[in-house]
């Protein structure tokens, strides 16, 4: 039976509120949710093979179910945002800005 990620909504949102690499990097912030409860993965005993063996048969959540989640999060509470997503967006303002005085000059 897969995990149901609705479950573990809250996880995450504590990883992400406690620790900022985990806001921009899914690798941590899924060690840290398979680490923790209710699952508790031992990482240093844990193969490669018995990851994706766990996560294939539903005892784990998959990285991109946890990816998106953390995605969702981040864009309902802007305060677990990471450094990446806040850099990005600036980006985007910064070339809506350049497109937008390009027409605009385009139009005069």
């Amino acid at each position: 039976m897969p995990v149901d990620l609705f479950k573990y909504h809250r996880r995450i949102l504590s990883i992400l509120e406690d620790d900022e690499k985990a806001r921009d990097n899914d690798v941590i912030l899924y060690a840290k949710l398979i680490q923790g409860p209710p699952f508790m993965y031992d990482l240093d005993r844990f193969t490669a093979r018995q990851l994706l063996t766990a996560i294939y048969t539903g005892k784990l959540p998959h990285l991109e179910s946890v990816r998106r989640t953390r995605q969702k999060l981040q864009e309902e509470k802007p305060r677990i945002e990471g450094k990446k997503r806040a850099e990005r967006k600036e980006r985007e303002q910064q070339w809506k800005k350049k497109v937008i005085e390009g027409i605009d000059r385009e139009a005069s």
